[in-house]
């Protein structure tokens, strides 16, 4: 697979998709590849779609294996993606106008992240933080990406599309989190604060092992 198309590839997943369900019957699964060559290569990254609009933060454009330095700042995706599926064609914003706190979440890989109508939730991730140490963000951040669209349309200040709150409970990577109903599920990850590397010694990692079940609730 060109790795242009990652991604797209939950898109397509949701999208491109013929599913057939019947009860205790067989089911299957076609796939149908889309190539977006202006899209840079990513893996680790979060995303939210509006209407035709992905909207995508984060990850690295760096390998997975291999790794001697660890997550570093050079190779994080530091620009929020702006890709038009019906046009082919993507756009980009730089987050390095936003504050620190607000930014190094935005950039991390391995998320997790769910949608619920206009607004995407993120949470967790890892990377490298503003005082150069790595760690498991323990944050949420709350994105109304219909606010955000328009006010990159604007060109003004994109911190008002943006929530976060802070608990060590949000501090997870690598987990999922799916909406069901009106439940939001979180299955696995883990928390890693130091280096991941392959010669990695003083690192602290902890897996969750449970899923948790949980609402958002606007106030």
């Amino acid at each position: 697979m060109n790795c242009r198309t990652s991604a797209l590839i939950l898109w397509l997943l949701s999208n491109t998709l013929a599913i057939t369900l019947e009860a205790q019957n067989p089911w299957s699964i076609l796939v149908s590849r889309r190539v977006a060559d202006s899209l840079i290569a990513l893996h680790s990254f979060s995303y939210g779609r509006l209407n035709d609009t992905l909207i995508i933060f984060g990850g690295r454009n760096d390998g997975i294996h291999g790794k001697e330095n660890g997550f570093e700042k050079l190779g994080r995706n530091d620009h929020l993606i702006i890709f038009d599926i019906k046009l082919n064609k993507s756009s980009s914003v730089d987050l390095n106008t936003l504050s620190d706190s607000l930014k190094y979440p935005l950039t991390a890989s391995a998320c997790e992240f769910v949608q619920e109508g206009k607004i995407l939730y993120l949470m967790g991730g890892y990377g490298q933080n503003a005082q150069g140490l790595y760690e498991t963000y323990p944050s949420l951040t709350r994105i109304d990406l219909e606010l955000l669209i328009r006010r990159i349309k604007d060109k003004m200040p994109l911190a008002p599309a943006f929530s976060q709150f802070a608990n060590d409970s949000f501090a997870i990577a690598g987990g999922q989190m799916k909406k069901s109903g009106d439940q939001i599920y979180l299955v696995g990850g883990h928390r890693f604060d130091g280096r991941y590397s392959q010669d990695s010694k003083n690192y602290r990692q902890a897996y969750t092992e449970r899923v948790y079940i949980f609402r958002f609730t606007e106030r």
